[in-house]
């Protein structure tokens, strides 16, 4: 595709870059080209500026999506005019999920919780625990477009809020039990046993009742424990404090680069494993429910009892410290909210002889 050139319009900002806030937000829906009359809509875009008088050269627009690509326009100058030449461009190529992709975590030992005593008290302490078995785990958050599938099928009532048209963003404002009805209708499309019942336990290979989640067969959340591991990086885990970087601006959308809006999954990079947004962007329903850390060595942990149900991963809403890998939150099984979502997980079949 040949190159564009952006003409940028006057930006009338109606306020003086003063010494207010180092994260003044620009907001713009419509662009135009030099050769083409249309305009293009912008999903996303936003700038940054020092207080006065140290803006020179600090200010860029940034997430301009169209046609599968980013364009980053970097600028200098008087940020209150816009309107100098372009410095900077780079192009990076948009990941876009095919439905429901799966990674497989090859499963070990690791060490969940906060060992480095950074996070809240309820990532601590830090332990031991050994998964016996493998998974797979969805290489994004499930999307808007994937839920809507569910729901056409199913009847299921389409997730509130302003998100859900736009396709490629994480669904939220889904409870844990719309998330396991999903999981039980993704299993049925594929020919596999349901992994709950209509209580949300868990099912087994036959159909019967279970806390051995290496025994469940059919699409399901994943376990806290499966979860951390996978954001972890699985056993190839770099040890990093997010889903694959020491920097979260690498890997994670919070609220210090994303102004509490959700982003189309896959933009930034992915952890070892390969999954995307595993920090930030939307919390994540677990299967199991959330309890207190002990200080024990832990196998196939599967916390079965209880009211509040795990989220992981943080979100928009949450500053960095908010979106490591051992960032924990719960809430009520029916808890709907426009920073909640989730992914899939599938235990991965036993080869003959090993169980």
């Amino acid at each position: 595709m040949a190159p564009k050139i952006l003409a940028i319009p006057h930006y009338g900002l109606g306020m003086n870059w003063t010494n207010f806030s180092s994260r003044n937000k620009i907001l713009a829906r419509t662009i135009f080209y030099r050769d083409n009359p249309l305009p293009e809509y912008i999903v996303g875009m936003s700038g940054f500026a020092q207080p006065w008088p140290e803006y020179s050269n600090r200010l860029k627009i940034y997430r301009s999506y169209y046609n599968g690509e980013i364009k980053i326009w970097g600028f200098s100058g008087d940020p209150a005019r816009l309107n100098p030449p372009v410095i900077e461009r780079r192009e990076t190529p948009i990941h876009r999920p095919t439905e429901n992709e799966l990674v497989f975590v090859e499963g070990g030992e690791f060490q969940i919780g906060d060992a480095r005593m950074i996070g809240r008290e309820d990532e601590r302490p830090a332990h031991n625990v050994r998964l016996t078995y493998d998974f797979h785990i969805g290489k994004y958050p499930v999307t808007c477009l994937e839920y809507s599938r569910f729901c056409q099928e199913t009847g299921a009532e389409e997730p509130e809020g302003e998100y859900f048209p736009r396709i490629r963003k994480p669904v939220v404002y889904v409870s844990w039990i719309d998330a396991i009805a999903y999981c039980n209708w993704l299993s049925e499309r594929e020919g596999l046993p349901p992994a709950y019942d209509r209580f949300g336990n868990l099912l087994d290979a036959v159909g019967s009742r279970t806390s051995d989640i290496d025994r469940v067969a059919g699409y399901r959340l994943p376990t806290e424990a499966e979860w951390e591991y996978a954001a972890r990086g699985g056993n190839k885990s770099g040890d990093y404090i997010f889903a694959g970087s020491d920097e979260f601006d690498e890997v994670a959308w919070c609220f210090e680069n994303s102004f509490d809006i959700s982003q189309i999954v896959g933009l930034k990079s992915p952890n070892e494993l390969g999954l995307y947004d595993m920090s930030g962007n939307v919390w994540e329903w677990c299967s199991d429910s959330s309890d207190s850390y002990r200080d024990d060595l832990e196998i196939n942990p599967y916390e079965e009892t209880g009211q509040l149900k795990a989220l992981r991963g943080g979100s928009i809403r949450e500053d960095a410290g908010g979106v490591t890998v051992t960032a924990r939150e719960h809430a009520q099984r029916l808890y709907i909210n426009f920073a909640v979502g989730f992914r899939i997980a599938k235990t991965a079949p036993v080869k003959e002889g090993e169980r």
